[in-house]
């Protein structure tokens, strides 16, 4: 696999024309951009192993017939890496998943425009959304659930499973060709909170910060209590992953 860097994602191609008949300077710069295309598609291809979406037109967005460019053009050819991103997110999240049952590592999904799918198509619409999410019912309570002593409810693997991935995997690789946001989303089906729930819990007092280890800054000593904004009889907004096109 070549090491070729993310940087393909606009692309104009331009002909003069000082000596050559219209017709030739329009074969010319279809097959310019046809050929700088392909070669494109084929090194980011071999650079991530999913090929990018292409969208292209003759002279203004929407012309997809590129032999009918006026010249001097431009032809423009616009590539979509929202596709290798979901699939690079997914494979992140997997690996930063606590695995007790394996129910969670492998549930999390790909939703397009809020439909699950399985794969998602080679190119995409301007519009469309992408979420990877999680649809067991206690991915919240993974993602920053607390005990009653206040510690967080995860043990095997640092908590804000999908807050790391997006923040710190999704990002900053993918920060200039397409927009990524990290946020919770309630998905059809979702569990409803009970009537048990306590109106604060405990959580360590940020304040106090005592030492360092791996996964960054922990805290010792003194707690507080926090109100809690979930509801008896609330829907459990799941964290989730969206992906869009700048």
């Amino acid at each position: 696999m070549t090491r070729q860097s993310l940087q393909a994602l606009r692309q104009t191609f331009l002909v003069e024309q000082p000596r050559v008949v219209e017709a030739q300077a329009k074969a010319l710069l279809v097959r310019v951009a046809r050929e700088g295309i392909a070669r494109i598609t084929q090194e980011q291809t071999a650079r991530a192993g999913i090929a990018p979406g292409v969208d292209a037109y003759a002279n203004t967005p929407g012309n997809k017939a590129l032999e009918t460019v006026k010249l001097p053009g431009p032809i423009v050819a616009r590539f979509d890496y929202r596709r290798e991103i979901a699939v690079y997110g997914l494979d992140e999240l997997r690996k930063a998943s606590p695995v007790v049952s394996g129910e969670y590592v492998k549930n999390h999904v790909i939703l397009l425009n809020g439909a699950e799918v399985d794969a998602l198509p080679a190119n995409l619409a301007p519009g469309d959304v992408i979420t990877l999410t999680n649809p067991v019912e206690y991915a919240r309570r993974l993602e920053i659930g607390k005990t009653k002593s206040g510690r967080d409810f995860v043990l095997k693997v640092p908590n804000r499973i999908y807050e790391r991935v997006a923040k710190n995997k999704l990002m900053p690789r993918y920060r200039n060709v397409a927009r990524i946001t990290f946020t919770y989303l309630e998905l059809g089906g979702a569990y409803t909170t009970k009537g048990k729930l306590s109106s604060h819990y405990l959580v360590s007092d940020r304040a106090q910060k005592t030492g360092a280890n791996q996964f960054g800054s922990f805290t010792q000593g003194a707690q507080r209590r926090r109100r809690r904004n979930q509801k008896a009889g609330a829907k459990v907004r799941a964290p989730a992953i969206e992906i869009r096109a700048l």
